[in-house]
Formats: structure tokens, C-alpha cells, sequence
């Protein structure tokens, strides 16, 4: 799986978890859609082409979540997630931030102990959005940045070590 599928499906989790941070409680699906979502309290789920996106905005970092993976100062955990299918199972970290949007994707961006192999971003002010793709020892894994409350969401996507792509050239 690509990071980029791994955004994707992150950030469909997103786009409707709103809902979420007011509490409410919700069922969707379209006939002959390929997205279906269900939420209930600060739980989400979404069945995307990439497999099924789950996220639960409880406070809590998924079991053996790496403690020393980098995030921005003033950032604090928001919840936890997954995106299983039948080739990889990632964990999802979710974030938030103090730091503008394009602060916090400037953090992930500039690094040293990560290497960015993609990004992009788009918007300015309260409408950047920005995604780096990893590699390196962090192979596959993505991180999205989206504007949220008085500063951004962070979603961390993390592949099982030796899960991810990697390039070599000699």
C-alpha cells in the first residue's frame, strides 16, 4: 500500500470528523458507493477502496505507538486509529496542534530525523492542508496536517517496520 492510498483514506476520515468533535452520533452510506461511514460518540469508521479507516478521538495513541516519533511542541494527542487491508495494517495517531497548519507541516518537512521522499500542500491561512510521504526507517507512512480549532490536526500514519517501499540507487 502507498502512502498516498493511506492519506487518502485519512483524509476522508476527516472530512467527517467534525461530527465527532461535537459529539454526534451518525450513520451513511451510499447505494453503490465504495465509501460508507459510521460514527458513533468519538468513534469512526469508513470503508474506503484502500480498506477500512477507523478512528476513535478518545485521547489515547494506539497500542505501541513509537514514543519517540516527532510531533511539534504544544501538540497533544487526540486519538488513535487504523487502516486495515489484506496487505498492511497501519496506525493512526491524530494529533492536535497549537502551531498553524503550515507550521506544523513545516516541522515534518524540515525534520532531520525523518526523511520526506514526497509532499505537497495546498491553501494558505486556515486553509492549508499538507501531506509528506516517509521513508527511510519509516517507510510508506504519511503525515496529513488539516486546519482544526485554534491551530491544525496532525495524522500520523504509520506502516509495520519493512511494510513500506523503499527506494536504492547506487
Amino acid at each position: 500500500m502507498q502512502a498516498r492510498a493511506i492519506a487518502t483514506a485519512v483524509v476522508t476520515v476527516l472530512s467527517v470528523s467534525a461530527a465527532l468533535v461535537l459529539g454526534a452520533c451518525s450513520s451513511s452510506s451510499k447505494s453503490g458507493s465504495e465509501t460508507s461511514t459510521t460514527t458513533s460518540n468519538k468513534a469512526l469508521s469508513v470503508d474506503t477502496p484502500e480498506g477500512q479507516v477507523t478512528v476513535a478521538l478518545n485521547g489515547a495513541l494506539p497500542p505501541g505507538w513509537p514514543s519517540d516519533f516527532p510531533v511539534p511542541d504544544g501538540s497533544t494527542p487526540k486519538g488513535s486509529g487504523s487502516l486495515a487491508n489484506n496487505t498492511h495494517d497501519a496506525k493512526i495517531g491524530v494529533f492536535t496542534s497549537t502551531e498553524s497548519p503550515r507550521d506544523a507541516y513545516d516541522f515534518y518537512n524540515t525534520n532531520s530525523s525523518l526523511t520526506v521522499t514526497s509532499h505537497s500542500s495546498v491553501g494558505v491561512g486556515s486553509t492549508f492542508v499538507g501531506q509528506l510521504e516517509l521513508g527511510g526507517k519509516d517507510a510508506g507512512s504519511s503525515v496529513v496536517v488539516v486546519p482544526g480549532g485554534d491551530g491544525s490536526y496532525i495524522v500520523i500514519s504509520l506502516l509495520p517496520a519493512g511494510s513500506g517501499t523503499t527506494t536504492t540507487s547506487t
